[in-house]
């Protein structure tokens, strides 16, 4: 345990003004950096605080909720399950007209090398799915810390699931 050379209200201040940067400076030794040693001192308050304020679970539950009821961040995780909502429907809806093979890898050069089963769209469908839950709990985590953060993620989400969308209407419009 290093000793402080801030005081308790330097140390106080300082982990509420940036918590995120606070905790970088615990992986170094302080015998190595001679000049890391009082932000060294103020990750320590910061670690314990918060893991004392709520349990994990309850904390998630209410930054999520007011994530949903942010007006920029509850737009982004609505749309996104629309979204996914819509390329569910389109699979599903058009699942018993597509041929065995599709052509689903544009990457590829023309021909056979682009062609998967039909059965590989409900495989996108749920790496979508992945996509929304892992979202939603990445913006959920950074919400109370950094809503900023959690915005932009929330809405890279909604933008991926878009193109993600576009690409398989493209896929089936080009099959059907």
């Amino acid at each position: 345990m290093p000793i402080s050379i801030a005081s308790e209200k330097t140390i106080h201040r300082r982990s509420k003004a940036d918590p995120l940067l606070s905790n970088i400076f615990c992986l170094f030794p302080i015998r190595r950096f001679p000049i890391l040693p009082i932000c060294y001192t103020f990750a320590m308050p910061t670690r314990v605080a918060r893991s004392q304020d709520l349990p994990v679970r309850k904390h998630f539950k209410a930054s999520f909720s007011e994530l949903w009821r942010d007006e920029i961040g509850g737009w982004a995780i609505r749309l996104s399950l629309i979204l996914f909502v819509f390329l569910v429907f389109l699979i599903i809806v058009s699942a018993w007209r597509l041929p065995p093979e599709i052509p689903l890898l544009y990457s590829r050069p023309w021909g056979n090398a682009q062609l998967l089963p039909a059965s590989f769209l409900f495989l996108v469908a749920g790496l979508v799915v992945l996509l929304v839950s892992l979202n939603g709990f990445l913006s959920g985590v950074f919400f109370p810390v950094e809503p900023l953060l959690a915005r932009i993620v929330a809405w890279a989400g909604v933008l991926t699931i878009f193109l993600v969308d576009i690409t398989v209407l493209r896929v089936l419009l080009i099959v059907i």
